[in-house]
């Protein structure tokens, strides 16, 4: 993670187990550009696979654009 959070543009990357579905992995990015977003995939797809990484059996890929935040309250 934090080699990724060291990324061009990384706003926000994190993975974790979900407490209530075993065997379930919660991954959480976020990123300044679509550009460096992408960049990010490229370079991922393009390193060798580690022998110790996880082995996926399905993804759901979710991609959201938000025009604006604010602090929640009032």
């Amino acid at each position: 993670m934090r080699a990724t959070r060291a990324e061009p543009g990384c706003l926000e990357y994190a993975f974790s187990p979900d407490p209530v579905e075993p065997g379930r992995i919660i991954v959480l990015e976020r990123w300044a550009t679509q550009q460096e977003f992408e960049a990010h995939i490229a370079a991922a797809k393009a390193r060798p696979p580690k022998e110790a990484a996880a082995q996926f059996k399905a993804a759901s890929v979710f991609v959201y654009s938000v025009t604006g935040e604010r602090p929640l309250g009032p």
